[in-house]
This record gives C-alpha cells, structure tokens and sequence, in this order.
C-alpha cells in the first residue's frame, strides 16, 4: 500500500490519536459488539490498526535525522527555526531531510 505525502503527513501529525485508538481497539470493539455497527467499527479499526503498523515499520526504516526533523516537525509541529535547532542543521537542510523522508515514507 502507497501513501501519497498528504496522508503521510495527516498520518504523523495523527500518529498519538491512532496508537490511543489502536491500543484502545478492545474497548471499541466490545462496546459495540450489540451494535449494527459493530462490524464497520472493526472494519475501520483494521484500517487505522494497518496503517499504524506500516506507518510504524516506514519510521523504523529512516535515518536517526530524518525521524527528529520529522518528529519535531510533524509530531511536535514546531516552526522550521524551531526545528534546525534542535538538531543543528539549516532550515534549508531539514527541509530537504523532510521532503526526502516524506518520499520514503510514501512509498
């Protein structure tokens, strides 16, 4: 499964919200084991539950700089000047760490 950059992105600023649901997924699941909508619940949490765990694996398959820009970035949204001192690289820099990072999430 690809992810195109805007929901690479959507993903990581979202990436908390979908680890609580994800290890929130019993409760949801026994909760609306009496409802009509308990199977499109469980269909949903598969999903997000899915593209938790490929988002995860991507993260675990980039360099120690990209995932601090991509933390500090997305996950913390701080500005880039923000950013660059954090991890003592120039705006321009992590801003091409990103876009690179982004590319190999998404693919």
């Amino acid at each position: 499964m690809h992810f195109n950059n805007e929901t690479v992105e959507f993903l990581l600023r979202n990436y908390l919200e979908l680890k609580a649901v994800n290890s929130n997924r019993f409760l949801l699941i026994e909760n609306a084991q009496n409802s009509i909508k308990s199977n499109e619940i469980k269909e949903k949490y598969n999903t997000v539950a899915l593209k938790l765990n490929m988002l995860e694996n991507a993260i675990n398959c980039l360099s120690e700089i990209e995932i601090k820009v991509i933390e500090k970035r997305c996950l913390n949204n701080l500005t880039w000047k923000q950013v660059t001192s954090f991890v003592g690289y120039s705006e321009r820099q992590c801003k091409n760490i990103k876009k690179k990072a982004l590319k190999n999430l998404s693919e």
